[in-house]
């Protein structure tokens, strides 16, 4: 009889053992993850930067500040000035589409560069919906923008 008990509890410690390893190794995953989805982040911002540098020098040879209605309603008539832009814009949109679908971590691009990208925004922002209206497609550059808003949102919390 002492037997059979002894043999119950070691099953039950077994299984319980069991379980706290594999919760363990579910813990250890999501850390690692999370650490790999930073890393990447990193990696991501720098080439990222580098490679819409030129296309910001480029574009602030002609318009230095936040566009306004005169300007937009120019660069309709400019199609090299709005190549640059759309390839600016663009590659913001990349960017919060990595973010949207977890490859980037948003909290280490919100150290990185939060201000700097909702900067951006607003000074874009006037194109992007000029270009929706003209386009008669609410979703062009989307991303870009709600990526915007969970920066403002994370930045206005008590976690920045």
């Amino acid at each position: 009889m002492e037997l059979n008990y002894i043999i119950e509890i070691s099953k039950i410690v077994a299984v319980l053992f069991t379980g706290f390893s594999f919760l363990f190794g579910i813990y250890i995953y999501m850390i690692n993850s999370k650490k790999e989805r930073v890393k990447s982040t990193l990696e991501y911002w720098g080439k990222f930067y580098q490679e819409i540098i030129p296309f910001i020098t480029a574009f602030n040879t002609q318009y230095s500040g936040k566009l306004h209605a005169k300007e937009i309603r120019e660069m309709d008539n400019l199609p090299d000035t709005k190549n640059t832009l759309h390839n600016i814009l663009n590659k913001y949109e990349q960017l919060a589409i990595g973010i949207d679908l977890k490859a980037y971590e948003i909290k280490a691009l919100n150290l990185l560069s939060g201000q700097e990208i909702i900067s951006s925004f607003h000074r874009y922002e006037g194109y992007i919906f000029h270009r929706r209206i003209q386009k008669n497609n609410p979703q062009i550059w989307s991303q870009f923008e709600e990526l915007t808003k969970k920066l403002i949102e994370l930045r206005n919390s008590n976690n920045f």
